[in-house]
């Protein structure tokens, strides 16, 4: 592999060899930073002249290509739109959400009506931190949007161990998308022994299911670990360790989790707040986002729930079990609108409120309505002009290590 530190290059001298009418160029490249107008390849002509010109790179963190032929003709140039590519998946999304809060209902787990269905669906897809990940694009934001996707439609299929195989497949891709969804195997074992259903299995039917289970989150496991092998010589480095180079103090320091970290990532997610300032513009958002209270107000009816079913059981240990490993991550999300992390988890705490919050009334919906206003300012200023001047680098410490006390 080169290794190029910033504003440098290697040069191949030209040869006719290159003039080629067609051909393919392959190239793996991991850029310290995706902002600003980066170039992994160059064919050029000096300036504008008719000699042609071939670039591929990054412009402002999307995939540029730009092509034009030697004998004075237009340029055709390509740039990929993530935020369309993130927001078909949101929008899918909402239906994911919505089938599962009907097939819940269905099955009598739940005593919602279609149309308080509508309005959980609501409160996932607009109300929550949902809504301005999705129209931001850039990686980071869209690995959440698609693991939402494949994690929902494995609770679908993994609901009941109904359709064993297509709930590991839906999990295979969930996990290689965002890692940390490994852990949501678990409320497929719970429903293999445990169903919510009340009926269970016979031992040779489980094997079955097991065998059908494991089969594809197995092979996709084993692919990720030889991928990881091939690019960082290390089987379970999945790239994080080289986040901003490798250079991160708190990485080199206590590594990926650490319970140093517990504090601030709890500050992040219940009690990061805006800040209120003398001078203009007198309010500020944390970079490190703000409560999910704040974002999610309705979120407050998981604290106090009415009912309880089987099936609320294994959410809650599937909630528990991802939120519990992000708070022990290295980062709370930075830079963020809101505690974004949370959409690994949200689509079990969708099932622990269409299970036990109250009837989606006039309080619910205000509650639903507010989290809509405050993600919809999210997504239409976050990132952007419109909320620039009003983020600030504030609330969220990092921790450092104790110096060595003298003897």
């Amino acid at each position: 592999a080169l290794s190029l530190g910033s504003d440098r290059f290697g040069y191949i001298p030209h040869d006719p060899s290159y003039e080629v009418l067609y051909g393919t160029v392959a190239m793996w490249v991991r850029p310290m930073s995706i902002d600003g107008r980066q170039t992994f390849l160059a064919k050029d002509e000096s300036g504008s002249d008719d000699g042609g010109h071939l670039r591929v790179g990054l412009d402002a963190g999307r995939l540029s290509f730009r092509v034009a032929p030697g004998d004075g003709g237009g340029n055709h140039a390509f740039r990929t739109n993530d935020v369309v590519f993130t927001v078909f998946f949101a929008a899918l999304n909402g239906a994911l959400a919505f089938l599962l809060l009907q097939l819940l209902s269905r099955r009598g787990y739940t005593q919602r009506t279609e149309r308080e269905n509508v309005w959980l669906t609501v409160l996932f897809v607009f109300g929550s931190n949902h809504l301005w990940s999705a129209v931001r694009g850039e990686v980071w934001f869209t690995a959440l949007i698609v693991g939402v996707t494949f994690h929902l439609a494995y609770l679908l299929f993994a609901l009941d161990a109904r359709k064993p195989f297509w709930a590991g497949l839906m999990l295979a891709w969930a996990f290689a998308t965002r890692a940390s969804l490994v852990l949501a195997a678990g409320f497929f074992y719970w429903q293999l022994f445990r169903p919510a259903s009340g009926e269970r299995f016979e031992r040779k039917e489980q094997l079955k299911r097991l065998a059908l289970f494991s089969a594809p989150p197995l092979v996709a496991g084993l692919l990720l670990l030889w991928f990881n092998q091939v690019r960082f010589d290390n089987p379970m480095e999945f790239g994080h360790t080289y986040l901003a180079g490798g250079r991160m103090p708190r990485i080199r320091d206590f590594g990926l989790f650490h319970p140093a970290f517990l504090k601030r990532n709890l500050h992040a997610a219940f009690t990061l707040t805006p800040r209120f300032i003398d001078q203009p513009p007198h309010v500020q958002i944390s970079k490190h986002g703000m409560s999910l209270f704040l974002s999610t107000p309705a979120l407050v009816f998981l604290l106090r729930p009415k009912r309880w079913h089987r099936v609320a059981t294994p959410a809650l240990v599937g909630l528990l079990l991802l939120f519990g490993l992000i708070l022990l991550y290295q980062n709370t999300g930075w830079v963020q609108y809101g505690y974004r992390f949370s959409l690994d988890f949200l689509p079990y705490a969708l099932i622990l409120l269409a299970v036990g919050a109250p009837k989606v009334g006039k309080l619910f919906q205000g509650l639903i309505l507010v989290g809509v206003l405050v993600n919809a300012i999210g997504a239409a200023g976050f990132g952007r002009t419109m909320l620039g001047k009003y983020t600030a680098e504030f609330g969220c410490p990092e921790p450092k290590l104790e110096a060595p006390k003298a003897r």
